[in-house]
């Protein structure tokens, strides 16, 4: 099977996106091997951002990386059974006494490995590390510190190691009509990992509103977005992981002109933040209508959704549904769908 790039997967049609994640399902529940796993694994890092592949991929890394292990430890198990066998038919012979003292040390130092790779599976990568390190370039010592190094360095959302691209879920909405909410999910546009930050856009449109005057600080979506919103879609809890943040813009190059500067707990995205996290032909530009408005307002399949930013003739910004900037944005007063950004705060790593 042709595994896509990035940029191969982004210029595929819809069904042939869908047809070959389907297609990369179907090979990764038959991969047995570690090295099938994590060339699989590399397939569906490509396509990060697209459904599951972003976790389909951090678990078939760690499903290689446990199948070596356990390989390794039946190979280690039959050669230490070998070397005891080895060391009972020496027992007899003049040299009995050093042997003893060589099989002592090779046993003490297999069982020292061994005790490592335990931790290492059980997820108590400071310990593990700090036996790994003792035992120098015994066995594959080295290669589960650089992987320990990996993991102590990354970054966690919820207990979830996460980059950019990745989905994570924060919050509930209903999305789909019917009584009850829905978890919201997000993409990580950014990590701010030195600050403990991730800025993040909602995967769904999830409304569908007016941008309700010429200016954003004193447009009605805003003020939805920071009030109804952000008290009714997430816990206390949730709250407190939103970082009220200061969003700005400016006119053309001179940054010293600024045409608004306000601190908010939600947004929407601006031109000039488009254009820095996603890019022309992100995947994550293109975004879907819920269920919910799909029923209400008889949408379908992919839609427009709102900047915050106005453009010159007074219209707004908008994001078309292939997830291109629109050459000619929409009024204030018209509907158009809502793509929720903010800043989240990381799991704190001390």
């Amino acid at each position: 099977m042709k595994y896509y790039s990035k940029l191969e997967f982004s210029k595929l049609d819809d069904d042939a996106k869908q047809e070959y994640y389907e297609a990369l399902r179907a090979e990764k529940n038959e991969a047995i091997t570690p090295d099938k796993m994590e060339e699989i694994a590399s397939a569906y890092e490509a396509i990060a951002g697209y459904y599951n592949a972003s976790e389909f991929a951090r678990d078939l890394k760690n499903d290689a990386v446990k199948q070596r292990a356990a390989n390794e430890k039946m190979r280690k198990e039959k050669r230490r059974k070998g070397i005891l066998i080895i060391v009972g038919v020496l027992a007899a012979a003049v040299l009995i006494a050093s042997i003893t003292i060589i099989a002592s040390i090779l046993n003490t130092k297999d069982e020292r490995y061994r005790e490592a790779v335990e931790l290492y599976e059980n997820e108590r990568y400071d310990e593990a590390k700090q036996i790994f390190e003792t035992l120098g370039d015994y066995e594959k010592s080295k290669l589960y510190l650089m992987a320990i190094e990996g993991f102590l360095n990354s970054v966690t959302f919820n207990g979830e190691v996460v980059k950019e691209g990745d989905e994570i879920t924060i919050g509930s909405y209903d999305q789909d009509g019917i009584e009850g909410t829905e978890k919201l999910k997000w993409y990580i546009l950014s990590l701010d990992a030195d600050a403990g930050r991730a800025l993040v856009i909602s995967k769904d449109i999830i409304e569908y509103s007016s941008y309700g005057a010429a200016e954003w600080e004193n447009s009605e979506i805003r003020q939805w977005l920071n009030a109804e919103f952000f008290e009714t879609a997430f816990s206390p809890a949730e709250r407190a992981k939103i970082i009220k943040n200061l969003y700005s813009e400016h006119r053309g190059e001179n940054e010293d002109d600024i045409i608004y500067e306000v601190a908010d707990n939600v947004s929407l995205l601006s031109l000039e933040e488009y254009e820095k996290y996603m890019g022309t032909g992100s995947a994550m530009g293109s975004a879907v209508w819920s269920e919910k408005l799909e029923t209400e307002f008889a949408l379908s399949g992919r839609g427009v959704w709102l900047m915050r930013t106005v453009n010159e003739d007074g219209s707004i910004a908008s994001v078309n549904s292939s997830g291109g900037i629109s050459e000619s944005g929409v009024s204030a007063e018209e509907n158009c769908g809502v793509r929720p950004i903010m800043w989240i705060t990381l799991d704190d790593k001390s």
